[in-house]
């Protein structure tokens, strides 16, 4: 007696049914924790796209942020002993993250502010093993107060910090203005950065000023950017440094591109480096014939 044939598709809802239990177990369990976690943070920010923008990201960190803040979730990253400067100054950053208006974000920095003193020295051990949005309120704040024993660690987060936090980093490296700052700027300038970090780069090397990073500056004058080049080229006539004279003289006797040859020009009669005026000498004399009569003009 032949046995009957079972569908092919009454065999598929008969495997689909036998494990939907099992199926529905595990991914309770998979997901009880995230559940538990996405219960701290606003409906609308829990379940985030691939695709989200990083504003759409920002605005969650944040939101966890405020629930450690308020002891409704552990903190993750670094821990630090209770009632050290370090953990004062994670809670004072974290109550500045739970803010929901500029008055309540202005009061915690200005409580900040009241005991720079004692809560700031601890900044350069908030720049590591944070999440980044209390890593970002570091990163201000040792750029607001000019923090010059950040450096160190400002010059690792631009270097290797996600996108915001890079960002955050080469700014903060340029209200700093340490001279060592720029290194690390130029590390990244070499690296080719996303276009975006270029301008924010540039304006750092400038604000520095120091011979180190008239490299990145040379770099950052190879983009494709008419206003960045134009920009940077201007940055090298605030450096009053050899390097920053050879590399404008270069400019301006072979750039192919004459407005930035005359931007050159410009930039070195504003140079007081003592080499700016043997350069503009030597341009009236023998540059290019459109950079000459520029050149030879009175400083």
């Amino acid at each position: 007696m032949r046995r009957p044939r079972l569908d092919r598709r009454a065999l598929a809802a008969l495997v689909l049914l036998t494990a939907a239990p099992a199926c529905r177990e595990t991914s309770d369990t998979v997901t009880a924790a995230d559940e538990q976690m996405a219960e701290l943070v606003p409906e609308h920010m829990r379940h985030l796209p691939t695709t989200a923008s990083d504003d759409e990201r920002w605005a969650r960190a944040q939101a966890v942020s405020e629930a450690h803040a308020k002891g409704l979730a552990p903190r993750p990253g670094r821990a630090f002993p209770e009632d050290s400067p370090e953990a004062r100054l994670l809670t004072a950053i974290e109550h500045r993250l739970a803010c929901r208006d500029d008055a309540c974000a202005s009061e915690a920095l200005g409580r900040i502010r009241a005991a720079a003193d004692r809560l700031l020295p601890a900044l350069p051990a908030l720049l590591e093993e944070q999440p980044d949005a209390v890593l970002i309120e570091a990163i201000r704040l040792a750029g607001l107060f000019a923090r010059k024993d950040t450096v160190a660690a400002l010059g690792q987060l631009a270097i290797g910090g996600s996108r915001p936090v890079r960002a955050e980093a080469v700014w903060a490296l340029g209200e700093v203005r340490d001279p060592a700052g720029a290194r690390p700027l130029v590390r990244v300038a070499l690296s080719r950065p996303e276009p975006g970090l270029r301008p924010p780069l540039c304006r750092a090397l400038r604000r520095i000023g120091a011979a180190e990073g008239v490299q990145g500056l040379a770099e950052l004058i190879g983009d494709a950017d008419p206003l960045l080049r134009r920009d940077c080229v201007d940055a090298l006539g605030d450096i009053a440094a050899r390097e920053a004279v050879d590399q404008l003289s270069v400019l301006a006797m072979e750039h192919g591109d004459a407005a930035t040859r005359e931007a050159a020009v410009t930039a070195l009669r504003r140079n007081r480096a003592p080499e700016a005026a043997v350069a503009l000498k030597r341009l009236a004399r023998s540059g290019p014939a459109d950079v000459r009569k520029l050149a030879g003009r009175p400083r």
